[in-house]
């Protein structure tokens, strides 16, 4: 299955619905600033699938991101599925 997204920063948090073929998701973009983070676990039940997108161009910030999805994993491995997304930007 092939889809086409744009992608923005979520500031607070966006809901969208997709939808392919005879599938429908209600999809939550989750904003990842500091003080929205602790809310995410609110968002876990009823949740079959987390898609985790880190940029890979904000270094400063990886280390942190990697505690957030080991935080995430934690909580929530034996119950949801995990899809791991690195923004790539190349630059010209």
């Amino acid at each position: 299955m092939a889809v086409n997204l744009l992608l923005f920063a979520a500031i607070g948090f966006n809901v969208e619905t997709v939808q392919y073929k005879n599938l429908k998701f209600q999809v939550w973009d989750l904003g990842g600033q500091t003080s929205i983070r602790p809310y995410w676990r609110c968002y876990y039940s009823n949740t079959d699938a987390i898609i985790y997108v880190v940029d890979s161009m904000d270094r400063d910030r990886i280390g942190i991101s990697k505690q957030e999805l080991v935080s995430m994993l934690e909580v929530s491995a034996s119950k949801i599925i995990f899809f791991f997304g690195i923004i790539i930007q190349i630059l010209l």
